[in-house]
């Protein structure tokens, strides 16, 4: 399962069971930690307190697969707005959804980078933050990152 594609989210599901967003995160290559599914969670709560429904879907990492991303690579999130959402609606979910993700991913990465203070290890080597969140029909809306250089922001693809 590929983290960014749309066409496995509803895989299993029932015609308009979608939720209106699906978090995804993980690679099949790669061990996610129970600190990063806790982080994941609390996402999860987060997005769902702008009043929408919000399903979580982590892959798991699968023995024998192997890749690494490169080192400076930032751990990734990727938000798909629900195909049952109203076109008159995306903007404002979009801008919910941008808000709300940054803040949550603005204070993991502070977070990190205290913790590898407090270890006396240098803090520009923790990985960033980074999340895309693509729209119902799978193109991909706005992008976000943070790390050692700052703040990224892109739109669309």
């Amino acid at each position: 399962m590929d983290v960014h594609d749309p066409e496995s989210l509803d895989a299993g599901k029932d015609e308009g069971e979608m939720a209106q967003l699906t978090v995804r995160a993980g690679r099949a290559y790669m061990v996610t930690s129970p600190e990063r599914e806790a982080a994941l969670r609390e996402l999860r709560d987060v997005l769902g307190n702008g009043g929408v429904d919000v399903d979580l879907k982590i892959t798991h990492y699968e023995p024998g697969r192997r890749g690494l991303p490169p080192p400076s690579f930032p751990e990734e999130v990727v938000v798909f707005i629900g195909t049952g959402v109203g076109s008159g609606l995306i903007g404002v979910i979009v801008t919910d959804v941008y808000n709300r993700t940054k803040q949550w991913a603005k204070r993991r990465y502070e977070g990190k980078r205290k913790k590898a203070q407090d270890a006396e290890k240098d803090p520009d080597h923790v990985k960033g933050e980074r999340f895309t969140i693509y729209g119902p029909d799978g193109k991909v809306l706005k992008t976000w990152t943070v790390d050692k250089d700052g703040e990224h922001e892109t739109d669309g693809g």
